[in-house]
């Protein structure tokens, strides 16, 4: 997996992570490395664009989940909590209250735009902190 950084400007100024080929139990550890470096440099608003991940495994929404909590300044359950990291998922959501907010950019349907420039363009628009 590639992960990118970029930063563009929204309602609020907003990182952007993309990511490309495969999020699994290999790699998830990099995207929450990634994200506790931009938390630690003032990140608080944060997209993931998944236009060109080709596959996540569960390790990989673990480490969405990761990412949710810390941009709202919450203490992320370690990764070596396995199934009880996971399974925490269910009853914190994703993007509500706190400080800062994550949002994800899903691949677009196959035969659709061929690109994800569009539906990230559109989430910058709308991109506003909650509350």
């Amino acid at each position: 997996m590639t992960i990118s950084v970029s930063q563009k400007q929204g309602r609020v100024p907003v990182t952007i992570i993309g990511l490309d080929g495969r999020l699994d139990g290999m790699n998830y550890q990099q995207l929450i490395d990634k994200g506790h470096e931009l938390y630690k440099s003032g990140v608080r608003d944060l997209l993931l664009d998944l236009t060109d991940l080709t596959y996540i495994s569960s390790a990989g929404m673990v480490a969405f989940h990761n990412l949710a909590l810390l941009m709202r300044g919450e203490q992320p359950p370690s990764p070596d909590q396995g199934w009880s990291a996971y399974r925490k998922m269910g009853r914190s959501g994703f993007a509500s209250g706190g400080a800062g907010t994550l949002q994800v950019v899903q691949s677009p349907a196959r035969g659709g735009e061929h690109s994800g420039h569009g539906r990230i363009q559109h989430h910058l628009q709308n991109f506003q902190r909650p509350g």
